[in-house]
């Protein structure tokens, strides 16, 4: 009965220390230089995926520089200002740009981490109904892989990793519900 006990509390620790960061999708800073371009355009963002069962989401925020208004958006939710939230199978997000300077967004997945299909993540440039970039960025991921990022020469992506600036108050409530269990199988081992 004690070794029950004993394994119960070490998954307990386990599960407290790594369940943070095992439910989070990957995360992205995108900035796409616009230097090149003269006048004004739109950005496109784009989230698809062939299935029409399977829902993932991206959650889009911090946009920066000069952008606009929005021309167009479909299966959309939340706010340009604030967070947008993107669904697949389609989403699509059509944003005014003035160009001439760097335009910056994040960019967080929640993908299914089973199935066949691959859910992709676009950025394009447009002027009138024309593509000046089609695909400046794509990143494309498939369940239980690591995603693939394809970037042209106006783009640059980083990844956000989770807790590397500041710890989240449910991170530091997990890791001290962790040593907690620690402390306590310890002090159980010692009697």
């Amino acid at each position: 009965m004690f070794k029950l006990k004993n394994l119960f509390s070490h998954a307990l620790m386990a599960l407290a220390l790594v369940s943070g960061s095992v439910f989070a999708g990957p995360s992205y800073h995108v900035s796409i230089a616009t230097n090149s371009f003269d006048g004004s355009g739109e950005l496109e963002l784009a989230f698809n995926s062939p299935s029409t069962t399977t829902v993932s989401t991206a959650v889009v925020s911090n946009f920066s520089s000069n952008f606009g208004a929005v021309s167009y958006s479909e299966g959309t939710s939340g706010s340009v200002a604030n967070l947008l939230t993107m669904t697949s199978p389609q989403s699509f997000l059509v944003r005014a740009v003035d160009f001439g300077g760097v335009f910056s967004f994040d960019v967080a997945f929640d993908t299914p981490a089973t199935g066949f299909d691959a859910t992709g993540f676009a950025v394009s440039l447009l002027q009138g109904m024309d593509y000046l970039v089609q695909g400046a960025v794509q990143i494309s991921m498939f369940p239980g892989q690591n995603p693939t990022i394809s970037v042209g020469d106006i783009a640059l992506v980083t990844e956000i990793v989770p807790g590397a600036d500041v710890p989240e108050p449910t991170d530091l409530a997990l890791l001290a519900t962790g040593l907690g269990l620690m402390g306590f199988t310890l002090r159980r081992r010692q009697r």
